[in-house]
């Protein structure tokens, strides 16, 4: 089993289909950490993921994407 998930994204179209979002939940359930894309508006899922204890979010912008893999990367390391 991984040590990290990696998803790319949870986004209203992703969220259309139940079958990802039961996915998803059960994923989000696990102890191992998940790093994920996520919409920054939208209800259902999308606002639940983002609800989830112990859930870390940063804004990933034009000014700050080229380091956010070493963000991410340290973050991973000190137990996520």
């Amino acid at each position: 089993m991984p040590d990290v998930f990696l998803v790319d994204e949870i986004g209203k179209m992703e969220c259309l289909s139940d079958r990802f979002v039961i996915a998803m939940r059960r994923l989000l359930a696990e102890p191992r950490p998940v790093v994920a894309t996520i919409a920054r508006h939208g209800g259902g899922f999308i606002a639940e993921a983002k609800r989830i204890a112990g859930a870390t979010t940063w804004e990933v912008t034009h000014t700050n994407r080229d380091s956010v893999a070493e963000h991410v990367l340290s973050w991973l390391a000190q137990g996520g």
